[in-house]
């Protein structure tokens, strides 16, 4: 007797539905890269976040005239987001190019406020060194006797070598006001220089602003993490 055996044909779509998922597959691996995982080290934290300067106080103005109040604004706008995905109570003290007091020292003193209940204090800012303009290089600096202003200090400096490829190291800072008037864990995060032209571009530019934002972010996990926080 014979035994037939019908031979399998699959349907022709059948050929381009399978590379369609796993194409389909990639793409949403490579998308979820893009995204934090949630950090149990920041959840329920609050965290303060100082995009330094604004509305009538620019800051430091770059060689090809970027600004540091809106590199600051840019930076912070992305952190604040990692850390809220985070789970973290994030307070931002500007979350525009407007400011609410009019000079200098009322400013300086509502943003050093909204930091006395915080667990961590933020403050980013650009830096500029017109003399030596091939001098660049992201650096924190913390407060004179703070030490767990230090501690996080490094724990971020850590990441800009690393991530931003900073050769410079975290410094205490003499006479920074908020520095001086914060009593949580704070740091200046200055992420680079806007006095060196290359560095300028790259702090204008999205793809930099948000890696910067991921080397605070991943510092600040570190330093929950290794505080036991």
């Amino acid at each position: 007797m014979r035994i037939f055996i019908a031979r399998f044909r699959p349907p022709r779509r059948a050929f381009w539905v399978l590379p369609v998922l796993c194409l389909t597959f990639f793409l949403a691996v490579q998308e979820s890269r893009t995204e934090p995982a949630l950090s149990p080290a920041l959840f329920g934290k609050t965290v303060v976040i100082d995009p330094g300067h604004g509305d009538w106080d620019p800051g430091v103005v770059g060689v090809d005239g970027v600004q540091e109040k809106d590199v600051n604004l840019a930076v912070s706008k992305n952190l604040c987001q990692l850390l809220r995905n985070s789970g973290a109570v994030v307070l931002c003290t500007r979350e525009n190019d407007r400011l609410a007091y009019d000079n200098k020292q009322e400013d300086m003193q509502a943003r050093a406020a909204l930091a006395k209940e915080a667990d961590l204090f933020v403050s980013i800012h650009a830096n500029s060194f017109p003399a030596a303009p091939d001098t660049c290089g992201a650096q924190i600096f913390y407060g004179a006797g703070n030490e767990e202003g230090k501690k996080l200090a490094q724990a971020i400096q850590e990441q800009c070598g690393l991530l931003l490829h900073s050769r410079r190291t975290a410094l205490a800072h003499p006479d920074a006001y908020l520095l001086k008037h914060t009593a949580a864990p704070a740091v200046i995060a200055e992420m680079g220089f806007l006095s060196n032209p290359q560095e300028a571009q790259a702090l204008a530019g999205g793809d930099y602003q948000r890696q910067a934002a991921w080397a605070l972010y991943v510092g600040i996990v570190n330093y929950f993490s290794e505080s036991g926080g």
